[in-house]
């Protein structure tokens, strides 16, 4: 006769989506992304308004023939383009250094997350803690689901701070 064995490993897992839509740090860092998101799309969008501007006087300059010389209306049109690519070159920028500071945010919310995990778990309650994350766990008991205390617990350590 074969026996089962036994088993007493002690598991729980964090729902993670319903911990970030929680978690004031994380939400905090969303806005904070989102505003400067939105500064850049000014900043940019701002310009390229100039910029058209700019193009469409050129455009009416060209077609009333205020420019004395070829050689000038040619140059002022390089200026323009030179402009364009510049502007096309500082979104660019603008755009990598966000993803890089978004990067970087999000890696200080995981951090944050799985520094508390380990000092919320520093009695040895649990043997795995797991991330339930969209649908990547077919089925999880819910008795075993340590989101809310979790996020008490994030919410009040990000409060003190």
């Amino acid at each position: 006769q074969t026996q089962a064995p036994v088993c007493n490993i002690k598991i729980a897992y964090v729902d993670y989506d319903s911990l970030l839509i929680n978690y004031n740090f994380a939400q905090d860092v969303q806005k904070e992304l989102l505003r400067k998101e939105m500064s850049i799309n000014n900043i940019i969008e701002t310009e390229r308004k100039s910029l058209q501007e700019e193009a469409a006087t050129f455009e009416n300059k060209v077609q009333n023939n205020v420019f004395a010389t070829q050689e000038r209306a040619q140059a002022e049109y390089e200026k323009i383009m030179k402009k364009d690519q510049e502007l096309m070159q500082r979104g660019q920028a603008l755009i990598a250094e966000f993803e890089e500071t978004r990067i970087a945010k999000s890696n200080e919310v995981t951090q944050s997350i799985t520094e508390y995990i380990q000092e919320y778990n520093s009695n040895a309650k649990y043997d795995f803690i797991l991330t339930k994350m969209g649908g990547n766990m077919l089925y999880s008991n819910e008795g075993l689901d340590i989101t809310k205390d979790v996020v008490k617990g994030l919410n009040a350590k990000y409060s003190a701070k």
